[in-house]
């Protein structure tokens, strides 16, 4: 909570999952990678750590991914003037895995921040495979502008090379999120 504002809901937690695209369903992405679908709620503590780095401090919690023979370790670094710099990182056991639909973080914050800034592709979607008609800048839009109403309902929304991204309330209250590369 932030002046009055609460600003996060739930999470950070572990996503290994996205919405499927015709092309995933085409070539029957969900029963291939089944195994990350829920992996990130699957989850189970099973070690956690503290310590002191100068003025800041670490907390890092190692996670049993079982039904993936994996494990993944999360780094929470916190500093006093209100940054937390988060580290996750993925082990890989012996067992042989389908390809990741996504490696990263979900967490979901309250109604009231609709406001979305980011430094990246824009202002439209972008992926990885049709990104060259979205020029990296920095843009502002509202969240629910990122929608798009494709005839089969399918991930949407995706920004490609974002640095930051930021969510604000009507006051310009929010998070901001900035990548390490």
């Amino acid at each position: 909570i932030w002046q009055g504002h609460s600003m996060i809901e739930q999470g950070p937690q572990a996503n290994y999952w996205r919405a499927a695209t015709d092309n995933d369903v085409a070539n029957n992405m969900m029963k291939r990678c089944a195994v990350w679908k829920n992996a990130g709620e699957k989850a189970q503590l099973i070690d956690i750590d503290s310590r002191q780095q100068g003025k800041a401090v670490a907390v890092t919690s190692v996670y049993l991914l079982e039904e993936a023979d994996a494990k993944q370790i999360v780094e929470y670094t916190c500093r006093g003037e209100g940054q937390i710099h988060v580290q996750m990182t993925f082990v890989p056991g012996s067992k042989p895995l389908p390809e990741m639909p996504r490696f990263g973080m979900r967490l979901i914050m309250p109604e009231e921040y609709q406001t979305m800034t980011w430094l990246g592709r824009g202002p439209h979607e972008s992926y990885e495979d049709r990104k060259t008609s979205a020029l990296v800048g920095k843009y502002t839009a509202d969240v629910w502008e990122q929608f798009h109403p494709y005839v089969r309902a399918q991930e949407t929304g995706n920004k490609c090379d974002v640095r930051y991204f930021s969510l604000a309330n009507a006051q310009g209250l929010g998070l901001r999120f900035v990548g390490d590369e």
